[in-house]
């Protein structure tokens, strides 16, 4: 008897030892931003992954059933200064990935700094990786893409490296504003790009699981001017083609992985008392996605291709950091639109046509000069058109000056007659949004969206969104909108040590949440104070 009780009594004591060590918070967060990874691929593609890649967060954490933003201009710059920050652009400034700051009469690249080159200095609020390193500067945050916003943007300004691609070296790099870090160059060195040219992307998924047609009206191509598998990388002699190419496959984001491993270990990453965080932006599935669209068989093989390197990477945590130190979030900056040649074509056996179709920017500029022109300049060329960055058009003041107008009658008239073009679905002034007058057609939450995107400052005179299933640029497939199909991101959570991936009530991931929930939730688990944010933690408990 004296036994068992010692047993009992000794099972009680790892019982509390292991729920105590659940009870810890993270000894490092990471989160893996998958650019252009729209909220329903993961059901789309389920039978087509592994069980230890993207399914391990169906299977050990959580997978958020509502997830979307609650902006308008969803791209890159915007998406990825929301993540961290758990701010929209009316509190971050980031307003598009281009945008026109009004206040210095310049036109800049979100991340652009003339002294450093690229930095966050646009940013106009904090990262929690900021606030981390505020009240400890001995904890590690890094940011790691292939585009260099994604990077800074998610890094924030005291970071301690920001690392990105550079197409012109082939290699990873940073800017001025950094410290590089002393084990950059050797991976450079080890593990060269170069190492991919000649080597070919094949499909992996089998036939039999009726993968989509490898072939479709209006898709892009490789520079190879292929557009069906298989893509071969191209010779080095041909330096522009295999970065484009290289950047648009699955062997960029092994490379991309390979430099997040090597950060986790060379760093040594969640390995003592002071938390770190690792961002990680995978922007090739962007790349690859502005070329094909979301409907081709490319996008669909990316993704498989991404799960089994996801499936590496969560491995690599265990047995590095351990699965009771770690957390991982998987997300996206913004989803993307069909392709219109696509999508309008679907319903064609059945009598059914969807409005679909493409602007340029250049034609709507050409339209708007030609329309004002006439209206207040007699037929003559004024060039009333400054710069157009979507979702803002701004406009020159120095015609308006010297002919005496009224720049409220102006901007009505280009509101007016883009709201009877072709194509265009939402059309309305800076001012008439900033005070919330919405055209009527708004209902309040498209309102809202739309109010969350304007930071007046950088925001241009006239404000443009296409019709849904329109798009305004170049591309095959694009984003930029308030409607679903751009705001619908995945929310996927892995806590390894918390039970029920960390919920406390499993009817809550069908809540609404966004990607601006994932900055203020690192903050309650480390005890930060994140303020004026728009996020709110989710529900999400492990520990303090």
């Amino acid at each position: 008897m004296a036994a068992w009780r010692r047993g009992r009594s000794f099972l009680a004591a790892l019982f509390l030892f292991a729920s105590l060590l659940q009870a810890a918070p993270p000894k490092l967060v990471v989160v893996l931003s998958f650019d252009q990874l729209r909220g329903d691929y993961f059901e789309a593609n389920r039978r087509y992954l592994r069980r230890d890649g993207f399914r391990r967060f169906e299977a050990q954490g959580v997978i958020f059933e509502n997830s979307a933003y609650k902006h308008a201009n969803n791209i890159t710059g915007p998406g990825h200064a929301a993540l961290l920050t758990g701010c929209y652009p009316h509190r971050s400034g980031i307003t598009g990935n281009e945008f026109c700051d009004l206040r210095l009469d310049s036109c800049m690249y979100c991340v652009q700094d003339d002294a450093a080159g690229l930095s966050p200095r646009n940013l106009l609020v904090p990262t929690v990786g900021d606030v981390l390193r505020t009240r400890d500067p001995k904890c590690k945050v890094f940011g790691i893409s292939m585009k260099d916003r994604a990077a800074i943007l998610m890094a924030g300004k005291k970071p301690t490296g920001a690392i990105w691609f550079d197409a012109t070296s082939l290699s990873y790099t940073t800017s001025a504003y950094y410290k590089r870090p002393a084990w950059l160059t050797p991976f450079n060195t080890a593990h060269p790009a170069t190492d991919y040219s000649g080597k070919t992307w094949t499909t992996s998924i089998s036939d039999s699981l009726y993968p989509r047609v490898d072939d479709q009206v209006g898709e892009g191509t490789f520079s190879s001017g292929r557009r069906t598998f298989p893509y071969t990388m191209p010779p080095l002699a041909r330096k522009d083609a295999f970065a484009a190419d290289f950047v648009r496959s699955p062997f960029s984001v092994q490379h991309l992985f390979a430099l997040a491993s090597t950060c986790v270990d060379r760093e040594k990453l969640g390995a003592d008392a002071h938390p770190d965080l690792l961002c990680v932006g995978i922007s090739s599935t962007d790349a690859l996605g502005h070329s094909f669209g979301p409907d081709s068989r490319e996008v669909q093989e990316m993704y498989v291709a991404c799960d089994s390197l996801v499936a590496v990477f969560l491995h690599h945590l265990d047995s590095t950091v351990g699965p009771s130190n770690y957390a991982v979030f998987i997300t996206s900056d913004h989803g993307v639109a069909p392709i219109p040649e696509i999508i309008r074509n679907q319903g064609g056996g059945q009598g059914v046509a969807v409005d679909a179709g493409r602007i340029r920017e250049a034609q709507l500029k050409n339209e708007l000069n030609a329309m004002l022109n006439a209206k207040y300049a007699q037929g003559g060329k004024e060039e009333w058109v400054r710069d157009i960055f979507e979702p803002s058009i701004y406009l020159h003041y120095e015609p308006i000056q010297r002919r005496s107008l009224s720049y409220d009658s102006v901007v009505a008239a280009c509101v007016q007659y883009l709201r009877q073009r072709e194509g265009i679905g939402i059309a309305l002034s800076k001012h008439d949004l900033m005070r919330g007058a919405c055209p009527a057609d708004c209902s309040p939450e498209l309102c809202e969206w739309l109010q969350n995107s304007c930071y007046p400052n950088r925001y241009g005179d006239v404000v443009v969104y296409p019709k849904m299933y329109w798009i305004i640029g170049a591309a095959q497939a694009t984003h930029g909108t308030p409607y679903v199909y751009d705001r619908m991101v995945p929310m996927m959570v892995l806590i390894p040590s918390a039970p029920n991936g960390g919920l406390t009530n499993k009817r809550d991931i069908f809540r609404d949440v966004s990607p601006v929930d994932i900055a203020p939730t690192i903050a309650a688990w480390w005890s930060l104070s994140l303020k004026n944010v728009d996020g709110t933690p989710l529900p999400l408990d492990c520990g303090k």
